[in-house]
């Protein structure tokens, strides 16, 4: 995510009227995320079976996809936000 954002993050601040800091912070959103979620996913494989798990993951993915596309429909910034959590 921080690769795609980079090069593009003026004329995305710019399509979506927010500032670059935005942007950019939108791009710094997974790596931030990796280690809380790394200890979320310890705590799930140790509790549940590996493929309640994976489902789970997966259904999270799908959601964060379907979050990125509202982005383009609704014309939101805040859309893609989230969804990059994801």
């Amino acid at each position: 995510m921080i690769i795609t954002f980079s090069t593009i993050s003026v004329p995305i601040a710019e399509a979506f009227g927010v500032t670059v800091i935005a942007v950019n912070m939108c791009a710094l959103l997974s790596p931030l995320l990796y280690i809380p979620m790394n200890i979320i996913a310890m705590k799930a494989y140790d509790r549940w079976d590996s493929s309640t798990v994976l489902r789970v993951a997966v259904a999270i993915q799908i959601a964060g996809a379907w979050l990125r596309y509202m982005c383009q429909l609704h014309n939101s910034f805040w859309y893609l936000v989230i969804g990059s959590a994801g």
